[in-house]
């Protein structure tokens, strides 16, 4: 739709919305609560944003201008499922695929809507309700600001999930045929839409989103992944650098046998009670036998075909989602990703690095900000024991100043925002090819170019961490499979590992810890840090989970960035660690974005374990997936602290 072009409200229902009285007619529509009334005749229009003011327009003239917070706090008072009944259609569908197979659609459609960009989400996760009942989904910030700019949303099960027919088939690039087709049915059979379509989705449906951005169509003119599945054997979900994450069994079993029910399958994978996950899967001794009982239970074909291809081999390369880069045919790609996001932060980082790196004839922004997994569609301020001092909450900035604006720009037919560059509310272009970061520490954002890893800091023998090289020491623990360090203090796969505050491990002798002095002045870290290590073994393998820590005055460890390597996927082919002479590699830490406060310390802290979020390592050259409990054994393992073995951090220092 021309944004000049207006669209009336609907003339012919009154109606209730969460103890707010709609009250509609031709010439006006007020809203009657306590809150502000707005009144205007003929139609409206939103306009792009200035530093607070939102402001609707009459065929071209702006007629009321009110603060952005007021104008939201009344938008707030009205239920997102309310707001939808009253101004929305909800239109179910069987979408036909080329191959005659047909996929469940939810399509929302404002009511009066004339010339309106649609949005569509692809999902494995269900699109329920089903039936004449809205969806939950407008309740959502995220959803609720499409719903208010009028938007068509549309909801699709993918292919073998819930209400879709066909067979569901992880990582599968036949979605981009079933997206193509999808596309071709809402252009020729939804007349209100403007024939513009937009594609975001976040986690699984960030990989349909980037997959949707290869399908060719002329419609799809702009895609969103979000902290997308990218690489499951290098960074995302089920491993990080060859180290296996056990609890997706249940994420796996979930995704075979949940395709036709709304209930997702929530059977434990033991009916043995156990306090906590450690205990669980501990008492599981081996992959082996977790294999063993989920195909007791009932078989998982991805299970069953993933932990036959413990290595990085083709198999796993052919999921990779990078490889369909040079296939993008659409004009715009937003990757959004979180920097505490415990799932899929390597895929936001690597996938857009893919697409700028490949594809520079296409608009390719990145957001990364203070967020868990999806943290971006929920308007929060703060995380944990973090504190985002902000004037209202980064989701709200992310959506409203850059996710919305940069669909306006591609999805209306006339934009308002050209690719030129220009200012938003957050004072951060908006222009084309921007790369916007949040800096935890210092609560800001930044577009500025990330940094290389310049500073080096030793690891000493004393514990300490400084620029000085050490001239002799060492420092062991014992790696010990059989009492596996926790990754985090309630001992289950929980994510908030990336921001939680790290004192539980204090008295453990197999994490040990190096610090710097307080801090004279605020230290910006923007970008990879490399952490090399100097290693003595008395195993041909173990893992190392490396952490970099702000020690704040008062004591707390707030983990900053963190990544697990396991040893004989270092330099990705297996290799066994050398038993007669030290073993020098290095662990790339993906970007950090991070202001060390004046008084606070730097901490890096080492440990060989992180149970039960990843499976422990044998600690022997061994094929994990399906080695017994006799590969199993102690490791001690030196880091060396010398002249000609040092163990040190590469940080990206800020300029």
């Amino acid at each position: 739709m021309d944004v000049d072009e207006q669209r009336p409200y609907n003339e012919s229902n009154d109606n209730q919305c969460s103890g707010v009285t709609c009250l509609r007619s031709k010439n006006s529509m007020t809203l009657t609560s306590n809150a502000p009334t707005m009144k205007q005749k003929g139609r409206w229009r939103a306009t792009p944003y200035d530093d607070t003011i939102m402001t609707y327009t009459r065929y071209g003239h702006t007629m009321t201008q009110m603060n952005m917070r007021k104008l939201f706090g009344l938008l707030a008072l009205i239920s997102g499922t309310a707001f939808a009944k009253c101004h929305y259609i909800k239109r179910e569908v069987m979408i036909p695929m080329r191959d005659s197979v047909q996929l469940y659609t939810a399509i929302y459609v404002p009511k009066n809507a004339q010339n309106a960009p649609l949005i569509l989400q692809r999902t494995p996760y269900s699109c329920k309700p089903y039936g004449d009942e809205i969806s939950d989904q407008f309740n959502r910030d995220y959803w609720k600001d499409y719903a208010m700019r009028g938007y068509i949303i549309v909801f699709q099960d993918v292919r073998g999930r819930y209400q879709s027919e066909g067979t569901f088939i992880h990582l599968n690039p036949n979605e981009i045929n079933d997206t193509y087709d999808t596309a071709d049915w809402l252009i020729n059979n939804v007349p209100e839409c403007n024939g513009n379509i937009g594609v975001v989705g976040n986690s699984y449906g960030g990989f349909y989103a980037f997959m949707a951005g290869c399908t060719g169509h002329k419609a799809i003119k702009i895609v969103s992944p979000q902290a997308p599945v990218t690489d499951w054997w290098q960074g995302d979900d089920m491993h990080h650098n060859g180290a296996f994450c056990p609890t997706a069994g249940g994420f796996l079993d979930y995704m075979q046998y949940g395709e036709a029910d709304e209930t997702p399958n929530d059977e434990t994978l033991s009916e043995a009670e156990y306090q906590t996950q450690y205990d669980e899967y501990l008492a599981y001794r081996t992959i082996a036998n977790l294999t063993k009982h989920l195909n007791e239970k009932r078989p998982n074909d991805f299970w069953n075909e993933m932990v036959s291809h413990p290595e990085y081999d083709l198999w796993w390369q052919e999921r990779d989602a990078r490889r369909y880069v040079s296939h993008l045919s659409v004009q715009a790609v937003l990757v959004t990703g979180g920097l505490f996001d415990g799932e899929d932060y390597f895929g936001a980082i690597k996938l857009y690095e893919a697409i700028s790196q490949q594809r520079q004839d296409i608009d390719c922004r990145r957001v990364i900000g203070p967020w868990t997994h999806g943290g971006w569609r929920k308007y929060t301020k703060t995380l944990g024991d973090w504190r985002f001092a902000w004037v209202r909450s980064p989701s709200k900035d992310y959506m409203r100043n850059i996710e919305i604006p940069m669909m306006e720009q591609y999805l209306r037919s006339k934009s308002s925002l050209s690719g030129k560059s220009s200012t938003n509310s957050v004072n951060m272009p908006i222009g084309k090819n921007t790369d916007r970061w949040f800096i935890t520490g210092s609560n800001r954002w930044t577009t500025a170019p990330l940094r290389q890893p310049s500073l080096q800091l030793f690891l000493h023998a004393d514990g300490g961490l400084s620029a000085f090289p050490p001239s002799e020491g060492s420092t062991t623990y014992i790696s010990d499979p059989n009492n596996p360090v926790p990754s985090n203090e309630a001992r289950n796969d929980g994510k908030d590992y990336m921001y939680a505050d790290q004192r539980f491990l204090q008295g453990r002798d197999d994490v040990v810890s190096f610090q710097t002095v307080p801090l004279a002045h605020d230290m910006t870290m923007r970008g990879k840090a490399i952490m090399h290590l100097s290693v003595s073994l008395t195993t041909e393998d173990a893992d190392f989970f490396v952490k970099i820590i702000d020690v704040l005055p008062d004591g707390r460890q707030l983990m900053v960035r963190s990544e697990m390597m396991r040893g004989k996927y270092r330099n990705v082919a297996p290799q066994p660690f050398s038993l007669s002479e030290p073993n020098d590699f290095d662990i790339v830490l993906l970007p950090l974005s991070h202001t060390f406060r004046r008084g606070h310390r730097i901490m890096i802290q080492i440990q060989s374990s992180a149970f039960p979020l990843f499976d422990r390592n044998p600690q022997s050259f061994v094929d994990i997936y399906q080695c017994d409990e006799a590969a199993f054994q102690s490791s001690t393992i030196t880091l060396h602290h010398n002249s000609q073995d040092a163990c040190y951090v590469l940080l990206p220092m800020d300029k």
